[in-house]
């Protein structure tokens, strides 16, 4: 089906644009089968769903119950239909395990530019037959959904963007430290020529997945130069490198839900325990797969009476054959924010990943952070920067280093200090809020979408 056969005129009667509380709008969003892009679009479908307006959101299996449980309506869309689940969780899931382990920025960058290449076309198949479906108003598209966002520019569809790294969408000035290096903000005169160097070698790195990327864009909608749709970034304040927007990006602030999830009774027994000392909250998100290696160091460098740790690791990176320390509780799953939100949490060890860095400066949390590919480099480095926490190497983790540099986080005032001013900046942003009703403009606004292009 050609796309010109889709394009319709989704003009709103002018008595509804001036009564918008009449009129129901369809608006569907679109995340790929990850919790650290699907999250705070749960977060914002939820609170759409609540303002009345009918809300469909594409994405895995794995998230069906959540969205439906929210009110919205599930569309199934992560390959599913071709009959390959299983051989597509599990190619993703070698996908993750090889760009753990990658020893270069890079590396990790090009596995992963390969496999959305490859995904690409099928997945935007499987989109317009959605979109053909439920006839959307609005499509709000994860930056990472890429066919979504390029069906509904080809479509003649409004669309928005929405990510939570500004560096995905906006770079930093030249002489600071760029995604994809891992540099502080005082670099030596060798890390300078390299970050310089950073933005034409990630090119020359990606430029096979690119090509692909582009070949099959070329197939399946054209190439034609498309207006820039706007974009919605629910990312961290006053923690990045600063740099002048672009008219077409908005930077809201973090997106968190309104209410938070109940703990589980036992977590929640563990940590209201009056005995319990400092607790520290180790999360590596959902996608990174730590090695045997790595679980021996962490759990020795756990060891002491010092505090006490919960550590949600994935059931397939559990050690049998390994002895948990008294002091620590494992679990394969946890609510994040509803732990980080408990005041028995005193440090979170994380992977660096945008989500959990923004979580943790939500609910104040010192951190240490390992970072293992992607923007989780970047995201370790300003950190530091920031003085709300350390890093550590992920080839280099030692029992030692890992206790004194947590110790540290524990002791030291300036950490907990700082990561609590951060935090009155993130809730003072009411980034929900905010983005939720820039849907609602954009929806009404007939000069920025109802409108031929």
């Amino acid at each position: 089906m050609k796309l010109s056969a889709f394009t319709q005129d989704l003009t709103i009667p002018e008595e509804d644009l001036k009564y918008k509380e009449s009129f129901v709008y369809r608006i569907l969003i679109a995340a790929p089968p990850w919790r650290g892009h699907a999250q705070q679009l749960l977060v914002l479908g939820a609170m759409l769903v609540k303002r009345g307006h009918s809300v469909y959101f594409a994405c895995g299996q794995s998230f069906e119950s959540e969205i439906v449980a929210n009110g919205m309506q599930f569309c199934l869309w992560s390959g599913e239909k071709s009959g390959a689940a299983e051989e597509i969780l599990d190619r993703w899931n070698n996908i993750w395990g090889a760009v753990s382990r990658s020893t270069g920025i890079l590396e990790g960058e090009c596995a992963i530019y390969t496999a959305c290449a490859e995904m690409y076309q099928p997945m935007f198949d499987l989109f317009l037959s959605i979109a053909r479906e439920i006839q959307p108003h609005l499509i709000v598209s994860d930056r990472a959904a890429i066919p979504a966002a390029d069906f509904a520019s080809y479509g003649n569809i409004p669309c928005v963007v929405v990510g939570q790294l500004l560096c995905n969408f906006v770079r930093p000035p030249l002489k600071a430290p760029q995604l994809g290096t891992g540099f502080l903000s005082s670099m030596s005169f060798l890390e300078a020529i390299i970050n310089r160097t950073t933005p034409m070698r990630t090119l020359l790195a990606l430029w096979k997945p690119i090509l692909h990327i582009l070949r099959a864009k070329r197939k399946c909608c054209g190439l034609r130069l498309q207006p820039k749709a706007p974009v919605l970034v629910g990312g961290y304040l006053q923690f990045d490198i600063p740099r002048g927007l672009p008219d077409h990006v908005h930077v809201v602030g973090p997106v968190m839900p309104e209410v938070l999830p109940p703990l589980p009774a036992d977590i929640a027994t563990w940590l209201d325990d009056e005995r319990r000392r400092p607790v520290v909250l180790v999360a590596f998100g959902s996608l990174v797969a730590i090695t045997a290696t790595q679980v021996r160091a962490l759990l020795a460098g756990f060891q002491g009476d010092d505090f006490d740790v919960l550590w949600a690791l994935p059931q397939i990176q559990h050690l049998a054959e390994v002895t948990t320390p008294p002091n620590v509780l494992v679990r394969s799953f946890i609510p994040q924010q509803t732990v980080l939100a408990h005041p028995s949490i005193a440090v979170f060890i994380n992977h660096g990943g945008t989500n959990s860095i923004i979580e943790g400066l939500y609910f104040a949390k010192p951190m240490l952070a390992i970072p293992y590919f992607g923007d989780h480099f970047y995201n370790s480095a300003r950190l530091v920067d920031s003085g709300v926490g350390v890093r550590m190497n992920k080839r280099k983790i030692t029992s030692s280093e890992l206790h004194s540099s947590i110790c540290k986080l524990l002791s030291v005032p300036s950490y907990r200090k700082r990561a609590c001013e951060l935090s009155l900046v993130q809730r003072a942003a009411n980034g929900a809020q905010r983005a939720v009703e820039f849907f609602e403009q954009l929806l009404v606004d007939k000069t920025v979408f109802h409108k031929k292009r």
